[in-house]
């Protein structure tokens, strides 16, 4: 069952992972990981380097099967 725990433990290897991997490509502005009942929803903001677009991506796990 998905929880805060799991939500903030997610946002945290997201960010981290992005930082570690990406941080030549894209300039991470927030990752905000949330739960509601059984679905874990992380939506990603970013801008790719050298622009100033910025993106978002959600990303959305679980939920009746």
């Amino acid at each position: 069952p998905n929880s805060m725990e799991i939500a903030a433990a997610t946002q945290f290897s997201v960010q981290a992972a992005l930082q570690k991997w990406l941080s030549n490509y894209v300039r991470v502005q927030s990752v905000v990981a949330t739960v509601d009942n059984e679905i874990l929803t992380v939506s990603v903001t970013y801008s790719p380097l050298n622009t100033d677009v910025t993106e978002i991506q959600t990303f959305v796990y679980g939920g009746p099967q």
